[in-house]
């Protein structure tokens, strides 16, 4: 009777070998011909850039003001030629607006046109970028210019 019950447990033992499956061969994919890449619109802007001209002061900077933009994380830094400022904005196509609540250090500097220069940035509302020249606009009319650094 024991010779029985190891002879059955032996032939099921192997007939469970018996059902595995074959081994195949995995897929080879081939990578499209032309890749497609989508321009995410307004990366262009992420950078620093330097204000080259401001439009209704006399572009007079000892240093000029500068606005580092964090495209990802839709924030900016940067300073006045003389305090530091940082903020939010938000963007959509080339619709640009910078938040109101701009954080600025308190530094007397004179000589230098920050309240202009925080009222104008505050009425943007487009942006175009062309050749490492960032305009920042009310409508269509041109407030700020700057250069890519």
């Amino acid at each position: 009777m024991r010779n029985i019950y190891l002879i059955i447990l032996l032939a099921l033992t192997l007939s469970s070998c018996r059902t595995s499956k074959p081994v195949t061969k995995p897929e080879i994919i081939q990578p499209p011909s032309e890749i497609v890449v989508e321009k995410i619109v307004g990366i262009e802007l992420s950078g620093t850039w330097a204000l080259q001209k401001l439009w209704g002061s006399e572009n007079k900077w000892v240093k000029p003001p500068e606005i580092d933009i964090d495209f990802n994380d839709k924030t900016f830094t940067g300073n006045t030629g003389c305090n530091s400022i940082s903020g939010k904005f938000a963007i959509d196509g080339n619709y640009l607006a910078f938040a109101k609540e701009i954080l600025t250090t308190k530094v007397a500097c004179p000589g230098y046109n920050e309240k202009r220069l925080l009222a104008v940035l505050l009425k943007i509302n487009r942006y175009a970028v062309d050749n490492n020249v960032l305009e920042l606009s009310q409508d269509d009319i041109v407030l700020m210019k700057f250069i890519k650094k």
